[in-house]
């Protein structure tokens, strides 16, 4: 199944009322409502754009039944705009009444500028290079601000226990060698790439956890006419880790030439040598395990050999 299709497939399986939604985009923006639309981005919820009557656009993001708040996320979109990274304004976090029940939603201004994904293609080699140096130098901002643990915090804002945390999740990894398999992995494959779990510092992060994105592909970024970085979206999987590690889910997202220039503008091209492409490529590794055994668990064909291709990617790295 295709992305779009699957995607499709996917939000139609859950919609939020459109008549409550609209009431609470005028009242949180105080304002009247134009037009709005449904999108079907991404896998995690449900978001509907909004034209408002002075033209202006906003964003409704609707968690899926039984996913959580969105106040961790709010909270890290605070922190990262407090450190300068441009970051659109929440207008309100409440619940909307479904018939699944009581559903959070986050009400957000639109970035300015133009989303990256729709500039690339008309860029020369130069200019595709800045651009990229300047994402580069956003997360460097980004990772300049520690969080006070690993992963996400609890409802109740208290951190998960370091050691834990991290003893689960390679756990976690560990546990997924059948879904490996059936993406098509070899054997021999799945055997090098379960033997490199628990031997990153990155992937959870073991130190000193700074906060990350987690999925900063072009769609998520906005840029201005000068290829200044003007946007950051969708930090619906922010989290307290390693910069190494967010480094390594860039990796995974862009096309080599590209990643070096976002880590030349994050300042991590000459920093730890061979050393530091070990780690990137240990962090690949563990990271592309997850994300195959998610696309595999639904259905994602496209996603599955996405990642299987980073994960041979990264052996070959790690192992060259």
């Amino acid at each position: 199944m295709a992305d779009s299709e699957f995607l499709a497939e996917l939000h139609d399986r859950f919609a939020a009322p459109r008549a409550a939604v609209a009431e609470l985009i005028t009242r949180s923006a105080n304002r009247d409502l134009a037009e709005l639309d449904r999108l079907t981005l991404g896998d995690e919820n449900e978001v509907y754009r909004a034209r408002l009557s002075d033209g202006a656009v906003v964003f409704a993001r609707i968690r899926r039944p039984g996913e959580g708040t969105f106040a961790a996320e709010s909270w890290a979109m605070d922190r990262a705009r407090a450190a300068g990274t441009p970051i659109p304004e929440v207008l309100a976090l409440e619940e909307i009444d479904s018939e699944h029940g009581p559903r959070p939603i986050m009400i957000i201004t639109a970035s300015p500028g133009r989303q990256l994904a729709e500039v690339l293609p008309s860029l020369t080699e130069a200019r595709r290079r800045t651009v990229m140096t300047a994402i580069g130098q956003v997360l460097a901002a980004l990772h300049s601000v520690a969080t006070s643990g690993v992963g996400r915090p609890a409802a109740d804002g208290s951190w998960p226990d370091r050691e834990a945390a991290r003893a689960a999740f390679n756990a976690e990894r560990t546990g997924q060698r059948p879904q490996l398999l059936s993406a098509g992995l070899t054997p021999a494959e799945v055997d090098r790439a379960i033997a490199v779990i628990g031997t990153s510092p990155d992937t959870p992060a073991a130190t000193d956890p700074v906060l990350c994105h987690g999925d900063l592909h072009s769609a998520h970024v906005f840029v201005d006419d000068d290829l200044e970085v003007c946007g950051i979206i969708d930090w619906g999987l922010w989290h307290g880790g390693s910069a190494v590690g967010e480094l390594a889910t860039m990796m995974m997202g862009y096309d080599r030439p590209d990643f070096e220039a976002i880590l030349a503008g994050h300042g991590s091209d000459g920093a730890d040598g061979p050393g530091l492409r070990q780690r990137l490529a240990r962090s690949v590794i563990i990271q592309a395990i997850g994300h195959i055994a998610w696309h595999e668990s639904i259905g994602n064909a496209d996603g599955t050999a996405h990642y299987v291709t980073a994960l041979r990617g990264a052996l070959a790295d790690l192992e060259g």
